[in-house]
């Protein structure tokens, strides 16, 4: 959202006086404080209901002016998402696998719960 100008704006403002404020400190008070002033509100909901509904619209233009790149970033196949779901499934059977030896192995129930939570 920093490329939108009255924020950015208003966040060099913040910055400079409050210069003790790291910037990623400096660039969420300066979020917060623009979206209450635009939301005429301070709720939690009501600013981040705010903030999102301008993320949206500052996406669609963007993809809009995009055009044909919007297209073909929506049909590339989701590879980082598949290869995590072929970790968890390892991950899971393992874990099963080491569940199914310990309760089959003599092993207390407890101790089993024990080291589930340790």
């Amino acid at each position: 959202m920093s490329q939108l100008a009255p924020l950015s704006q208003w966040e060099k403002t913040v910055s400079t006086n409050l210069p003790h404020l790291s910037r990623s400190q400096a660039y969420v008070l300066a979020l917060w404080s623009y979206g209450m002033v635009l939301a005429k509100a301070c709720g939690m909901t009501s600013v981040a209901a705010l903030l999102a509904f301008l993320e949206e619209i500052r996406y669609e233009l963007k993809h809009q002016k995009e055009g044909e790149n919007q297209e073909e970033y929506m049909c590339q196949p989701a590879t980082l998402g598949q290869a995590r779901k072929e970790v968890q499934k390892t991950h899971q059977k393992l874990f099963l696998e080491w569940i199914y030896q310990q309760a089959f192995s003599g092993v207390p129930v407890n101790e089993i719960i024990a080291s589930l939570v340790a």
